[in-house]
């Protein structure tokens, strides 16, 4: 599945994509190494689309600090409502936590950059995750109860102001990160609106 971002002027997100990232385009879709995004004007409604709005797109990626740096000498922009200071850290996740980054895509639709720590450093960029915000997980798996879907882990972050679950769920290849956090309110509406057959 190919994740579709919906934006004002398609022209213009893909010039942010290439060169604050180095996304390159190929028919009807732009790639960062394995990652594909489909980008569509306001209107547009793709062929075979499948809605389901999301948060963010996650990239796998190594080396998440230099990376960072990389693209904020590219002109990139650290997310405010993510990571405004800088790639974190949830040791939580998988075996021995993960590092991540945000940076705002086009529109200010949110980018991630993630690394899983202990893990064999990535030659080239690829797919860690769909991020999906939910009022409930349980809400967000009868969402997809429709799919073929299987359950990777799920955790319970309490760190914060208000505990957070999150589920990941494996889709035709693409990891759903589902995740009951409360929206900022700084944020808008995300852009990210659904999928396309691969």
């Amino acid at each position: 599945m190919i994740p579709v971002l919906r934006v004002k002027d398609p022209v213009s997100a893909g010039l942010l994509l290439k060169t604050q990232f180095g996304f390159e385009s190929s028919v009807n879709v732009w790639r960062l190494g394995e990652q594909a995004i489909r980008i569509v004007a306001e209107e547009e409604v793709p062929d075979h689309f499948i809605s389901m709005p999301f948060d963010h797109l996650a990239i796998a990626a190594s080396e998440i600090d230099r990376r960072a740096e990389h693209f904020k000498s590219n002109g990139a922009i650290l997310s405010k409502d993510y990571t405004p200071d800088g790639p974190h850290e949830i040791s939580e996740f998988w075996e021995q936590g993960v590092r991540y980054v945000f940076f705002n895509g086009p529109d200010n639709a949110p980018i991630e950059f993630c690394e899983i720590k202990g893990r064999p450093h990535l030659t080239q960029f690829g797919h860690s995750h769909i991020g999906v915000r939910r009022p409930s997980i349980s809400e967000a798996m009868n969402e997809i109860s429709q799919f073929d879907t299987k359950l990777l882990a799920s955790y319970r972050l309490d760190g914060g102001r208000n505990p957070v679950n999150v589920a990941f769920v494996n889709w035709e290849n693409v990891v759903l990160e589902f995740f009951d956090e409360p929206a900022s309110m700084s944020r808008g509406t995300s852009c990210w609106i659904g999928f396309v057959p691969s």
